[in-house]
């Protein structure tokens, strides 16, 4: 495992949501050794496998669970069987008729019971994983809810980004654009991916956390982020 991110990033109005977590919620009770900030992880998780998962469960179990409180929400639905031909939008319609039914309404369900989950685990940050086609609109989906209840959000671009906008037409182009000003932080894996989101007009901050480091590279704590200057860190494999 190797840890990825370190880069500072000073004077963002949405680290003002950890003041309190570090704190201590009012009437939460919560002993000093509880008021981590509490992170929630939206992507797939077990019993699906893949990068994403992997990159979630390495975070979950890092180091960095003595910083940050790391709460999942899983985006997994019923596995594909006997499918390789996994690309584009045409992905969601193979698996079956029974599977796509079950996807659907795991989907719905989610997103219905999504706020409150944010607001009755007292989430301080929603971190989206999102990639391209309809995984990407699914995590602009949770980006929009999550915004409704006043949570920051980071979202973590990955999968081929750069061919599923450079394929799309004009007017999903547009909409990208559009989607692009729901997160109030974007997370990018390259300097590739960094200016490519930005010619998909994303206006706001990008983080550039690359999928590989030097281990030996600065350390984030809990404090900086309470301090106005953030280093967000993850651990992929």
């Amino acid at each position: 495992m190797q840890l990825t991110s370190v880069r500072s990033v000073s004077h963002v109005s949405w680290l003002d949501h950890f003041h309190g977590a570090r704190r201590g919620r009012r009437g939460s009770g919560r002993t000093s050794c509880d008021q981590r900030p509490r992170i929630l992880l939206v992507g797939p998780m077990p019993p699906t496998k893949g990068g994403i998962t992997t990159f979630m469960l390495n975070l979950m179990a890092s180091y960095l669970n003595e910083q940050f409180e790391f709460v999942p929400y899983t985006t997994t639905r019923p596995r594909k069987r006997d499918v390789i031909d996994n690309w584009g939008y045409r992905a969601v319609l193979r698996g079956g008729p029974v599977r796509i039914f079950q996807g659907i309404l795991l989907t719905i369900g989610r997103f219905i019971a999504f706020p409150y989950f944010v607001i009755s685990r007292r989430i301080d940050l929603v971190q989206i994983q999102a990639s391209d086609y309809q995984v990407f609109w699914e995590g602009v989906a949770y980006a929009i809810l999550a915004r409704a209840v006043g949570r920051p959000v980071l979202l973590r671009i990955g999968g081929s980004f750069d061919l599923f906008h450079g394929g799309s037409p004009p007017l999903v182009q547009r909409r990208i654009a559009a989607a692009f000003r729901t997160p109030t932080c974007v997370i990018a894996q390259s300097q590739f991916a960094h200016k490519y989101l930005r010619r998909a007009s994303r206006t706001g901050d990008i983080i550039v956390l690359p999928n590989w480091i030097r281990a030996t590279n600065s350390i984030p704590s809990a404090s900086d982020l309470v301090g106005g200057k953030a280093r967000l860190a993850h651990l992929e494999k």
